[in-house]
């Protein structure tokens, strides 16, 4: 005997579910890219160049050194999203703890692993907007990091972070 499929007998988990999985095809097509240009790139920041491949694929990325602080630039894209067309919780995570571990480390050759990492977050990142990270020593040890940032999107603090980390 076939089973046929009916609006009434189709979980609604599995409705939710091809609707997200399919969203591209009802959605107007837009260039995330657009007005990402190198003239926007703030004067004095570097390309990075991204030894981690979870973080490379969030990239380009840059970055500068400046009155102990270490800044990094980031675009929110469109395959780092969520539901709500803007930047993953997770995403912006990744992007906050790399640039939290690489502010502790002495200099390119250093290593250092994150022992505790806490985030506050308080607003949207949308997808194109530039991320500016931003983040601070606060402890440097012989074994030990303690450092302490925020992710900006036009001025605007969308998450607070900080954390541990462990000097290999």
């Amino acid at each position: 005997k076939s089973k046929t499929f009916t609006p009434s007998n189709i979980p609604l988990i599995t409705v939710i579910s091809l609707i997200f999985k399919f969203r591209h095809l009802f959605q107007v097509s837009r260039d995330y890219n657009q007005g990402m240009t190198d003239q926007e790139i703030p004067e004095g920041f570097k390309e990075l160049k991204i030894p981690q491949p979870h973080i490379e694929n969030m990239g380009p990325g840059y970055y500068k050194k400046e009155d102990n602080q270490l800044f990094m630039i980031f675009f929110a894209k469109a395959e780092h999203s969520n539901f709500y067309d803007s930047a993953h919780g997770g995403a912006l995570m990744a992007l906050a703890d790399f640039c939290m571990t690489s502010s502790m480390m002495q200099d390119r050759n250093s290593l250092v692993t994150t022992v505790s990492f806490h985030t506050e977050f308080v607003a949207p990142a949308p997808i194109g907007s530039k991320l500016l990270i931003r983040c601070k020593p606060t402890k440097i040890g012989k074994s030990l990091g303690f450092s302490e940032g925020d992710i900006t999107v036009d001025g605007k603090t969308i998450i607070n972070f900080g954390g541990v980390g462990k000097i290999l």
